[in-house]
């Protein structure tokens, strides 16, 4: 009772004791880091109220909500294009459009201030209009924003400030740069239903490094082998190492690819190529046909530096979208229409290192390589007052490691239509058969499968098996899902549909059930069963002796052993190991679009699928 009257005593004292001097325009209109001399950085609340001002004065800037967090927060998005207040998806059309994701790791945060600071920079002027007009960008300020709002000074414990960051996770602990291609969080479908309306034919991703100490304070990353689109590479050379790249270094900043030591307790073994599948957002944007820069400030630079990096790369991206925007538009138009040409074609997804290196001049710290008395493995100790450079071999050169030949489509059994949400978070285009058809269709049986130790965003991960693929007549439900691969977004309908892309559905658990047996015999019955086939079976017999003596996991199992012959007899779950996503060629997919066309009374009409026919291999 003693405390609250003292807090009632206090909220009754003149106004004039807590007087305090108003800020002036200028003043209010920075961010808290720079108010902090960059010791800091806003709450989301304060970085929002900051942008709805700065939106409220400029008719060229717009705030919007986009999605809402777990925890119920509203995630927000600025477009920033001459007119934004009344602009419409379709009035974005002659524009050149980037797509700006910041604080997606909530600690890694230099794209927020930097994004703030540059658009209030660039909109003061007289009224406040945003000077490129031949550009539109959309501007996520705080991706993961439970993370960002979970500030503490022990949070990102490698970085060199901000005190008071967010952390890397979301409120269910998902990792959202691990989830663009699978979207199990709110967070990332409401960032694809924001991309899927913007369309972006450019895309940053803003960070922070972990890793090696060295000079640099701005590290990049780009696609540049057979996971993005040749003439798209081709687009980003002249536009990035001939443009932009050299006007940032003329600010005053050095700038290196995203370098990936081979021995992170010895740089001076080499660095390699980050080799991005399609659950990042660079090989995501890739996949999506759309160039993409991740940004990687270097973690033990000051919060100053490394904004300020972020912000003159950020204006020097713009300046030249003004002037080369034209020809990205048209190499993202000319990349839509290849994709869609691809059926029947090879198309890589997954890159690794062909061994080769190129030795290049690096600007690293001296450093020592010692023992830990703890873990026992090395580790590298730098000497951030000891610059140096030295010679290190860069094992960039990269060559298919994963490569599919795109069928004309991809068919979706119904019991499976649930996936047909996942197509169109992506913008995937799809069609449901009207009507059971009969189709020749190539199908998987997979086996042996390996799973993961551990989960990964909390599923159980695929990381091997056997495939075995086969051609058969099969009848297509009602209902089914008809994926066709003439659209731009093919290579990432393979990303999502192949069994060997590396982030598939299948890879992630998707499908896991398709491995689990339902039918079994008890052992009684099995006795019998197995005692007849060998009898009738001299050639099974002879392979189950082999295995037995060959695989002594095998031949310890009593399951496994008489599930073995089981499998081998007319009861055998036939559908065991059964990929339910088909792929047809072209020649069957025009034989079912005829049909779909011309219903006649002589197509099988049957409500349910009928089970694959003869046993496994």
């Amino acid at each position: 009772m003693h405390l609250l009257r003292t807090i009632l005593g206090l909220a009754l004292l003149p106004c004039t004791a807590f007087a305090v001097t108003p800020m002036s325009d200028e003043e209010r209109l920075k961010t808290g880091a720079e108010r902090s001399d960059f010791s800091e950085t806003d709450s989301a609340v304060a970085s929002y109220a900051l942008l709805e001002e700065l939106a409220a004065r400029s008719p060229d800037l717009r705030m919007q909500t986009f999605g809402l967090t777990p925890e119920g927060r509203e995630i927000k998005w600025l477009l920033a294009t001459s007119g934004a207040d009344e602009a419409e998806p379709g009035t974005l059309e002659d524009t050149s459009r980037l797509l700006l994701i910041a604080g997606i790791h909530s600690g890694e945060i230099e794209g927020k201030d930097a994004g703030i600071m540059l658009l209030r920079e660039l909109t003061e002027n007289d009224g406040f209009r945003w000077p490129y007009p031949g550009v539109s960008l959309a501007f996520v300020p705080i991706f993961n924003l439970d993370g960002h709002e979970r500030r503490s000074p022990f949070n990102r414990i490698n970085q060199n400030g901000p005190t008071n960051m967010g952390w890397r996770g979301t409120a269910q602990r998902y990792n959202l740069n691990r989830d663009f291609l699978k979207a199990d969080t709110p967070e990332m479908r409401a960032l694809l239903g924001l991309w899927n309306q913007f369309d972006p034919h450019l895309v940053y991703d803003s960070h922070t490094t972990d890793g090696a100490d060295y000079q640099y304070d701005l590290t990049w990353h780009l696609e540049q082998f057979d996971l993005l689109d040749a003439g798209l590479r081709s687009w980003q050379r002249g536009f990035f190492f001939d443009t932009v790249f050299p006007a940032v270094d003329k600010r005053d900043h050095l700038l290196t690819s995203y370098p990936e030591p081979i021995d992170h307790s010895d740089l001076r073994k080499g660095v390699s190529y980050f080799v991005s599948t399609a659950k990042y957002s660079t090989g995501y944007a890739a996949a999506r046909n759309r160039p993409v820069l991740l940004i990687e400030t270097h973690m033990l630079k000051d919060y100053r530096t490394r904004v300020r990096a972020t912000k003159d790369l950020l204006d020097e991206s713009l300046k030249a979208l003004q002037s080369n925007g034209k020809r990205l538009r048209d190499a993202v138009a000319a990349a839509d229409q290849r994709a869609a040409a691809l059926a029947g074609q090879d198309v890589v997804l997954l890159t690794r290192s062909t061994g080769k290196s190129e030795t290049l001049p690096f600007k690293g710290f001296a450093y020592q390589t010692r023992k830990s008395e703890f873990s026992g493995e090395s580790y590298a100790e730098y000497d951030a007052k000891a610059a140096e450079t030295f010679d290190l071999p860069f094992f960039f050169e990269q060559e298919p490691a994963v490569t599919v030949t795109l069928p004309a489509a991809y068919v979706i059994p119904p019991s499976h239509s649930a996936l047909a949400a996942k197509l169109d978070r992506h913008g995937i285009e799809w069609q449901r058969l009207p009507l059971a058809l009969q189709a020749r269709v190539a199908e998987d049986i997979l086996s042996e499968p390996v799973f993961a130790p551990s989960s990964f965003d909390g599923q159980v991960q695929l990381t091997g098996f056997k495939r075995t693929t086969r051609e058969q007549d099969r009848l297509l439900p009602a209902g089914s899902l008809l994926v066709p691969v003439a659209q731009p977004h093919a290579r990432l309908i393979a990303h999502l549909l192949e069994p060997e892309a590396p982030d598939s559905l299948l890879r992630r658990g998707e499908f896991n059930l398709i491995f689990e047996q339902r039918e079994y015999a008890e052992p009684r019955v099995a006795e019998k069963l197995a005692a007849e086939l060998s009898a009738a079976n001299p050639d099974l017999k002879a392979e189950f002796e082999q295995r037995l003596e060959s695989d002594a996991a095998f031949a310890a199992s009593p399951f496994a052993r008489m599930n073995w012959w089981f499998m081998r007899s007319e009861w055998a779950e036939q559908d065991l190991g059964l990929y339910p996503v088909r792929r047809m060629d072209i020649e069957a997919l025009e034989a079912l679009n005829r049909a779909l066309s011309e219903p006649s009374s002589e197509l099988p009409l049957m409500p349910h699928e009928t089970g694959p026919t003869g046993a496994l291999p």
